[in-house]
């Protein structure tokens, strides 16, 4: 597991409810080096990460890519067994769901992708590599939302919206229409932040 702070404790809790149990942490916060998070061992810097199945346990889209690219490891996908993911979702490598997300049917997760606790996808949605749902986040069918969106705990998204890449929606906005400008978005419905 890459990463040892706040987010990297759901990560941990996450793959205990798969039954996972022996497995190590890396952090690049030396100060780290040698303790431990829920119990689990931090062993040392990103790059002593072994060519083995791991997971990004880090919650900025930004560094999730630049470790996907930089570390060598079999990028293992995480559900947690509470969440609900319809057969037909196209799940990534890499993608972590945690407790309580509903997914619903035909909908593309790209890879290392974070949906957070009880947020949901409705039918025939794509959600692009690096994203991130917060929790309770609320997207309705049809919407695609691109690489490295940010979407704040509890937005809600109508039907058939897109959401441009490194898009950051604020928690609680409303989207009612295409977000194509690069920016952040707030209110209800969201509007761009001057």
């Amino acid at each position: 597991m890459l990463g040892a702070g706040g987010h990297a404790k759901v990560v941990i809790s996450s793959l205990r409810a798969c039954g996972f149990s022996d497995f190590l942490a890396y952090d690049d916060d030396e100060s780290r080096w040698g303790q431990t998070v829920l119990g689990v061992t931090i062993a040392g810097g990103t790059e002593l990460c072994p060519q083995e199945p791991a997971v990004i346990a880090i919650g900025s889209n930004r560094i999730r890519k630049i470790l996907s690219e930089k570390i060598l490891a079999e990028w293992k996908t995480v559900v947690h067994p509470s969440a609900i993911v319809d057969p037909t979702v196209k799940v990534g490598k890499g993608t972590v769901v945690f407790a309580g997300v509903v997914v619903q049917a035909d909908t593309t997760l790209g890879e290392h992708v974070i949906l957070n606790t009880r947020c949901s996808v409705d039918h025939d949605g794509f959600v692009g590599d690096f994203a991130q749902l917060c929790p309770a986040v609320t997207v309705a069918g049809t919407v695609i939302i691109g690489e490295g969106a940010f979407l704040g705990s509890a937005c809600t998204v109508v039907p058939g919206v897109r959401i441009s890449d490194g898009v950051i929606v604020g928690a609680g906005a409303v989207v009612t229409r295409n977000l194509e400008t690069p920016g952040t978005y707030f209110g209800v419905p969201a509007v761009k932040k001057a």
